[in-house]
């Protein structure tokens, strides 16, 4: 079984350490996750690797993906009237749900992501 890679950026650290943790441990070995804390890193790192999945709150940082159509977007947005959606590659979350719904998202759309993997 492919190990989902899940990248969260933003530019809050002890936010991102938090998630990143929470989401690590909620993975249990399916997902891994790796925080980073500026778009410039994140972008250095794709070059070279994959994510599967990149999790963000500033949207025109994320728009800087959009040409990977392989990436799955999940934007936590400040606008709580935009609650959770689905867009083609892009999800949209309100960023100050609980880390558990953050984490029932991701749970879902890695199962996804692994469901569209077994049938390639």
């Amino acid at each position: 079984m492919h190990k989902i890679k899940i990248g969260v950026w933003d530019e809050e650290i002890e936010y991102v350490t938090r998630l990143t943790a929470f989401l690590q441990k909620q993975g249990k070995g399916k997902w891994e996750v790796m925080a980073f804390t500026e778009s410039s890193n994140l972008q250095e790192y794709l070059r070279r690797n994959s994510l599967d999945l990149v999790i963000g709150t500033d949207r025109e940082a994320l728009n800087l993906f959009r040409s990977n159509t392989d990436l799955v977007k999940l934007w936590l947005t400040q606008d709580d009237q935009n609650m959770m959606s689905k867009k083609n590659d892009w999800y949209t979350l309100y960023r100050f749900q609980s880390a558990e719904v953050i984490a029932d998202l991701v749970k879902e759309i890695v199962r996804k992501k692994q469901q569209g993997l077994e049938q390639q």
